[in-house]
Parts: C-alpha cells; structure tokens; sequence
C-alpha cells in the first residue's frame, strides 16, 4: 500500500498551458477519479504522474520518494491505457507476463496463474488479443499492469471503448479488484456515471485545474463552480437576477417571475446577474414545491416508466420527468424544490 502526492503539478505544450497548479493526495488503498471533459488536463496529469513527460513545475511523491528524476520504469507505477497496448503475437498468459521479465524474485508462472484467476480469464490463457473481446482485452490490460506488484495504478479512460452494458460490468470488476488489492488507484474518465459509481473521492477538472475534490456524493449534491454544476447531471440552466437576499433564501427574478432557492452560504448579493442551475431530475410535473411553471410542451422523451417533457415556461425552456402521457402542443406545469437550485454569479 502506498500513498501518491502531488504538488502544484503544471505542464504547457507550446505555450499552451495543459496543467496547471493541479494538487492532491491520494491516500493507502484509495480510489480518486479525475473526471473532465476531453483536453481539460486529466490525461496530461497521469501522464506526468507515470513519468512519460516531464513537468514544467511540481512535485510528484509516492511514499515519500519524488518520482521526478526516476523513469517511468523504476516509479513502480502500473498503466492501463485506453486503447489496451497489448501484444498481438502473444498469448494472454504472456501479454501478462510481459511486465515481470526484468523483476527478478517473483515467481513468474505462479503471479501470471495468480492474475488469471484474478480477472477470471483462467480459461483463456493461451488465447491471443485477436481472439478476445474488448472487455476480455481490458482485463489482461488490467492484469499485465499488476503483474508486477505496482506501488500505485493508473487508468486512462479505461472503460471508452465498450459499450455501454459491458462498460457498466467492468467497472464493477475493476472497483471488485482494486478493493482486493487495497491498490491505491488513480482513475481518468469523462463518464460521470462511471465516476460517481467506482470513486472514493472525485476530482473535477477543468481548463487544466481541479476545480474541486470531494466525495462522488458532495460533488454531486453540493457543487462548487458554475463548471461543476453544469458538468455533473443533466440541468437546466437559466440567467437572472437576484432579487433578494433573506439568511438562506434567495430570490432570483427570471424574466417577469422570481424563482426561490435555499442556499446555506448565498455566494450573490442583491442586483447581482447569476446563472441557476435545477437538474432535470429534480424537475416533476404537478409537484406541489415553491417553484412551479405552466407550459407548452415542445418535445418529449420516452425512458420506460416515465417520460422527459421539454416545456417552454415563462423563465425559459425546462426539462422535467413526467409519468403523465404528455404530447407536444399540451400544457404542462413543471415544479422544482427550492432546496435543488444552484446559484451561481455570472461568469
């Protein structure tokens, strides 16, 4: 078990900067996420973290020992890329071996028997990558990055190229070995179900920065940015104007109406242009809450059970979950809790 730090890790690529000032710990045995969307830094900063580039500033420490004048051979870091990286010519059982030929003390044949079992590709061990599914391809990736005992392991996007059934499978597997191994992972994705589903803390990031670093569940129940707000869930988003201010009420008037909100700490004063967030599922038709809005439906989505209504509503087009059987063209009142809107200054 091993703990990874890093300090005010930064990186620029010809000008532009990729990284910049990202900081964390990752403690024995935990599993962080760092979920963004595609070029916000998540994949550069692993990428440092291996010893693949080199950084422009910070430090990178694992149980003490700064990385950054080691190769990515000696780091003792297991990597499992995106796009698998295995051997065509080999077996599964050799494309696993593959990482111990220069670790000398550990029993090849009984680690690689050992793995197997592990990712419970016992039968399949003298199959070839060709021969395999992506899910199967994944797994003897998994397996060859802990063939050798790794200090701490690292997942690119590791789930992307599967779909979506067998992406919610894996990820299983993949949170049911780790927590077997007690490994201290850092984990990369741009799905944020896959995120909130295997992570023991979340790190959003964005433009090259964590915006912020909590539990899958104060991420999602208590965002920070506009960004993270906006990021994480399917939500409305709307622009106003704070009307009032009272202790952990706010007043935001949209268009002709106001909008209520309960926010513990109100980060806005009176007069002050904001943006608001309500997340669709929060958004109910016929709920009898503070803020409720007559409409006409434009569109309509079927999910099984219930349906996901687009109203056009005096504050603005809203998305909500009905189980009513709604048509485009009828009228439809949308409600919202005050307790689920986010209120956020303009940017």
């Amino acid at each position: 078990m091993s703990q990874l730090e890093v300090h005010n890790l930064t990186k620029r690529f010809a000008g532009v900067t990729a990284v910049t000032g990202v900081t964390f710990t990752l403690a024995d045995g935990e599993l962080l996420t760092l979920l963004g969307p595609s070029g916000c830094g998540k994949t550069t900063t692993l990428r440092l973290i291996a010893g693949f580039i080199h950084p422009d500033a910070g430090e990178i420490i694992i149980d003490g020992e700064s990385m950054l004048r080691l190769p990515p051979e000696r780091r003792r870091i297991g990597f499992v890329f995106q796009n698998y990286a295995l051997f065509p010519h080999m077996t599964v059982a050799a494309n696993i071996g593959y990482g111990l030929r220069f670790h000398r003390g550990i029993d090849r044949k009984q680690r690689i028997a050992e793995l197997l079992r592990l990712v419970r590709l016992d039968h399949l061990a003298a199959r070839r990558p060709g021969d395999l599914s992506g899910g199967e391809k994944q797994r003897v990736a998994l397996a060859r990055a802990l063939a050798p005992y790794p200090r701490v392991l690292l997942l690119d996007e590791p789930l992307s190229a599967l779909d979506a059934k067998l992406r919610e499978e894996l990820r299983g597997e993949l949170r049911r070995i780790q927590r077997a191994l007690k490994l201290t992972t850092l984990y990369v994705t741009h799905d944020q179900d896959e995120g909130l589903a295997v992570s023991d803390r979340i790190g959003v990031m964005h433009t090259g920065r964590i915006e912020q670093l909590d539990t899958p569940m104060q991420v999602y129940e208590q965002p920070r940015t506009p960004f993270v707000a906006a990021f994480i869930g399917r939500v409305n988003r709307l622009s106003g104007t704070v009307a009032s201010v009272t202790a952990s009420v706010v007043t935001v008037r949209v268009g002709g109406v106001v909008i209520h909100a309960h926010v513990p700490e109100p980060p806005v004063v009176t007069g002050e242009p904001v943006t608001v967030f309500v997340r669709e599922e929060d958004v109910h038709a016929d709920t009898d809450t503070e803020n409720c809005f007559a409409g006409r439906v434009i569109d309509t989505e079927y999910h099984g059970g219930t349906a996901v209504a687009t109203v056009v509503t005096p504050i603005g087009t809203l998305r909500g979950r009905t189980t009513q059987s709604v048509n485009r063209g009828n009228s439809l009142t949308l409600c919202f809790p005050a307790d689920r809107v986010f209120v956020f200054p303009r940017e």
